[in-house]
């Protein structure tokens, strides 16, 4: 609920939620060597419908499924672009029947343009 940080200056009242979105930045002009994302909407989680309906469940996509899919392409050729090496890692234990897998980039320059370019396509999205 962090709107600021993703560049939103203003929350229409009307929206279902205006109350709990923040004008907080709390990574503003921080810089960590390590960052784990994870924001996946389970089928057990529950939500408003009007979250369903806006596809809530595709932007929170840190958890991938499917290397081949174009989705996951197109995340791995972003991230290629501002990445020293991109790996592919998938837990045996938990992971092995399925489908899912987790990125993991190391050398991350964010500074380059096509990070910058990366994250804005990101908050449009």
């Amino acid at each position: 609920m962090l709107a600021a940080e993703m560049g939103v200056t203003a929350i229409l009242p009307e929206h279902p939620e205006a109350s709990a979105f923040l004008p907080d930045r709390p990574f503003l002009g921080e810089a960590f060597d390590l960052v784990f994302c994870d924001g996946q909407v389970l089928r057990t989680h529950r939500r408003p419908e009007w979250r369903a309906r806006y596809r809530e469940a595709g932007r929170l996509s840190a958890l991938l499924h499917k290397a081949d899919a174009w989705r996951s392409v197109e995340l791995l050729h972003a991230v290629r672009g501002f990445a020293a090496a991109v790996a592919l890692f998938k837990p045996a234990p938990m992971h092995a029947k399925k489908s899912s897998f987790y990125l993991v980039a190391t050398g991350v320059q964010p500074d380059r343009a096509a990070a910058r370019a990366a994250v804005e396509k990101w908050k449009r999205d």
